[in-house]
């Protein structure tokens, strides 16, 4: 990907720093000068009714004004140059500033959108009931014959060095080189070589969020590990409670009556592994009194609430007195997550104390902030028991207050941050984390955008990481050795200046893969908060970053292989004509003020090279050389609940016909256009659900297939539906596919519409030959275990590199890219040795 060196990633813009490309510039910098953060085009959103020519006009947004004081201009030409050195190249600009706060959610916000529309809360406990219910009855190896031994053959192409957010690490006691993982949707991973190698423990279980793992601490072999996602970007992971496992963590048995919420810390009596007890958080989606803290004198098989602050505050965390374990502090954090409502900050904030092992609490006050805030954590010295830290995040998401305790809670003071006051952006609640060194209470770790550490005896902060962005977990071992978690996974450090990066982890959540046509042997996938990344099996350690944010999907010139389009969050495309070395950035929602999906569609026509689609809540085409101009008016229903309600989902052209377009949308509209240019909404007949993806018959005009999510206990709605005359009509081809949401389909080539691919919540289903037209789908084929057996799976974009040969037979490969949510299953995988006869 030409010379480019990365020596470093913007948490907040995402942007990489090439210094060939900066020397390379420099006597242009002024004459490629463009300023580092434009602004989007302002004022009332444009009605648009009927068709709108389709306008290639680029569009620019404003430019601030310049500087007209040449005194201060002079005075600060040199200072101007360096900044111009570093964020500027020729045809190169830097990113927007991104919303993290949003974007934190936005991942998880999308996949319960998807499977609730149009109702305000995602059903979770009948989809979790209905997708067991799945795999007990669907298993690989109960439907997998009816596959023909067909796409047995799938082996997992990487990547392992890219990592993923990482919640919670544990060592066992007695042995600092075995090492657990807990990962946000991808269970746990379990090294035995310091972090080196890794292998998925927790693969057959049904939830795959993992919040905390703790050993027991007079049995080294006994491990607990709770579900549901404490960092809470949204409210898809819940968690179903407790975990335990007897043999360090390789298999798990569920505590079945444990608090099945999410599980921020679990604290397991120093001497009687009877006694047990654990904080948690809640459901996130309702107020309810299932939340606070729990203990259990009988091993887990049973749980007493013990303290109980608000129906919309849960214990974000819990600490013990490493000398006595009758006392132990608890702090709360109030937090409700659903569709139509966002609660991150409140009054219950309070810290507690017990010292009688946990029956009863009292709240501490003296010193502490009494009015609203965030986020809490605690953390307690392991050699002064009286000594006693806690973190607020405050109601604009920053750090709040750090305080102290040396008199076991009696009087806080507090502890200076003013370094941290921009740490953590404008998304504390995502941290809200403080840990000490356990051989000196003193030097404390700050758990942010980085990892930050004050040292003993200094008032200031300082970077302590020196790898991924967005710190969650810190642990120390007796030798002095310490393992760092983040959203890149997992990081080891045994003194030496800098962290080293766990491989052979993976992890990475995949939103979307796209064909390359000029490097067939390399597969490009776009990955939540690691951007674009290409690579392969030869060397899944070694794949390669192609843009950072936010992945999605790209582009390709069919003509010309250094020239692409790659795609991040809110639709912003850049495009690239020397592969990679300088980009013209692009702008959330192509540049406009619309309206537009967190994972908006783009696609190369099949038929007109260098012309793409897309879409906000009206369809868009770009020509070579040309900037986004809309082709349709506002195909969603309008802002009725909110914005990010009513966009354009899925977007896609006839392989027959030019021109010949058809859209669904996030509420449940599907609309055609001819190739004259006419849209007709087509939506009769179809589910008032989320439109996953749209497309037409390989080889018939007037054939469209359309399928849905959304999730309902119990109400079975179809999924999966082809017309035959141009959407007039719709046919329901789900037959007996399982009652999960379907993300996508793919038609198969060259066997005229009979073979069908589904993309489902339970795994990859395949509608063979002779099944045709939907009578009966194969089933769950055994693509792994992992896909039937991750319930957080759900598989993603479908694409096929060669076409039908003249023996009617496609010996092709076929590759999958599983979307967010899923452990081994968002790696990209391909199958070989298949066929259709």
């Amino acid at each position: 990907m030409g010379s480019v060196v990365v020596v470093g990633e913007d948490a907040n813009n995402g942007r990489r720093f090439n210094i060939p490309l900066i020397i390379n510039n420099l006597f242009g910098v002024f004459r490629c000068w463009r300023p580092r953060q434009q602004q989007r085009r302002s004022g009332i959103e444009e009605e648009i009714d009927g068709i709108l020519a389709f306008d290639t006009t680029p569009f620019h947004p404003p430019q601030p004004q310049k500087p007209t004081n040449t005194d201060t201009m002079a005075k600060h030409s040199s200072f101007l140059l360096f900044i111009a050195l570093l964020l500027c190249a020729c045809g190169k600009n830097a990113l927007p500033q991104r919303d993290k706060l949003a974007e934190k959610s936005e991942p998880y916000d999308l996949f319960s959108f998807q499977r609730s529309y149009p109702y305000p809360d995602f059903d979770w406990k009948g989809w979790r009931k209905t997708v067991q219910k799945t795999r007990t009855s669907e298993t690989a190896q109960s439907r997998g014959l009816n596959c023909g031994n067909n796409l047995t053959n799938w082996t997992v192409q990487g990547p392992m060095n890219v990592g993923g957010r990482c919640n919670a690490l544990a060592t066992k006691p007695d042995d600092e080189n075995t090492v657990l993982a807990g990962f946000s949707g991808g269970g746990i991973f379990k090294s035995t070589d310091g972090a080196v190698n890794w292998h998925p423990v927790f693969d057959d279980n049904p939830e795959l969020a993992i919040g905390d793992i703790t050993f027991d601490p007079s049995n080294p072999n006994v491990v607990y590990a709770g579900t549901g996602d404490p960092n809470m970007p949204s409210n898809v992971f819940n968690g179903d409670g407790i975990y335990k496992s007897t043999d360090a963590g390789e298999t798990w048995q569920h505590l079945v009556n444990s608090p099945a919420a999410i599980v921020s810390k679990i604290i397991v009596h120093p001497t009687n592994p009877s006694i047990l007890w654990t904080a948690i958080m809640g459901n996130p989606y309702v107020r309810d009194n299932q939340r606070g803290v729990y203990k259990s004198t009988d091993g887990g098989n049973t749980w007493q609430q013990v303290l109980f602050v608000s129906n919309q505050a849960g214990a974000s965390d819990l600490v013990q007195s490493p000398v006595n374990p009758q006392i132990m502090y608890a702090s709360f954090w109030d937090r409700i997550r659903n569709n139509f409502e966002s609660v991150i900050y409140g009054p219950n904030a309070k810290v507690y104390k017990s010292t009688d092992g946990g029956n009863t609490w009292v709240q501490l006050t003296t010193g502490l902030p009494t009015g609203v805030m965030g986020r809490t954590g605690l953390a307690i010295s392991q050699t002064n028991p009286d000594k006693v830290y806690v973190v607020y995040i405050d109601s604009l998401s920053t750090p709040g207050g750090l305080f102290k305790t040396t008199n076991g809670g009696t009087s806080w003071t507090p502890v200076n941050i003013v370094q941290l006051e921009d740490a953590c952006s404008d998304f504390g609640w995502y941290f809200g984390k403080i840990r000490t060194n356990p051989t000196d209470d003193e030097e404390l770790y700050f758990h942010a955008i980085q990892l930050w550490r004050k040292p003993a005896g200094n008032n200031g902060w300082f970077n302590a990481g020196s790898g991924h962005a967005d710190s969650h977990d810190l642990i120390f071992t007796q030798s002095g050795r310490r393992y760092w978690s983040n959203d890149g996974g997992v990081y080891r450090n045994d003194g030496q200046p800098s962290w080293t990066k766990a491989l052979n982890l993976p992890v990475t959540q995949f939103y979307r893969t796209t064909y390359n046509p000029h490097q067939p042997d390399k597969y490009w996938a776009g990955a939540q908060d690691n951007g674009i990344q290409k690579g392969n099996g030869l060397n899944p350690n070694n794949w390669q970053s192609v843009f950072s944010a936010d992945g999605f999907s790209c582009a390709f010139d069919p003509g010309n292989p250094e020239h692409f389009w790659v795609e991040t969050q809110n639709g912003a495309i850049h495009e690239t004509n020397n592969d990679g070395d300088t980009w013209q950035f692009g702008f959330p929602a192509l540049g406009t003020s619309d309206r537009t999906n967190w994972d908006t569609p783009l696609f190369m026509s099949p038929h007109v090279p260098n012309r793409l689609y897309s879409g906000t809540f009206r369809a868009y085409a770009k020509d070579a050389g040309g900037g986004w101009g809309s082709i349709s008016g506002d195909l969603t229903d309008g802002i009725i609940f909110g914005a990010r309600f009513h966009t354009i989902s899925c977007i896609n052209e006839s392989p027959v016909t030019q021109s010949k377009l058809i859209a669904g949308t996030s509420d449940g509209n599907v609309w055609r256009r001819e190739a004259a240019g006419a849209w007709t909404n087509i939506t009769a007949g179809l589910p008032e659900r989320y439109v996953t993806s749209v497309s037409y018959s390989p080889t018939l005009s007037n054939r469209l297939f359309v399928s849905h999510s959304g999730f309902r206990d119990n109400e079975h709605i179809p999924h999966i539906h082809r017309s035959d005359d141009n959407g007039s009509t719709w046919i329901d081809i789900s037959s007996d596919l399982p009652q999960v949401p379907v993300n996508d389909l793919l038609v198969l080539p060259g066997y005229s519409d009979q073979v069908l691919f589904a993309a489902t919540d339970v795994g990859f289903i395949l509608q063979p030959l002779e099944a045709f037209p939907g009578a009966d789908w194969a089933g769950i084929c055994p693509i792994s275990p992992f896909l039937i057996w991750s319930e957080t799976l759900y598989a993603r974009n479908w694409w096929l590199p060669l076409s039908p040969v003249a023996s009617g037979r496609f010996p092709s490969i076929l590759f999958l890219c599983n979307k967010i949510l899923s452990r081994l299953a968002s790696q990209v995988l391909f199958a070989t040795n298949w066929a259709m006869a």
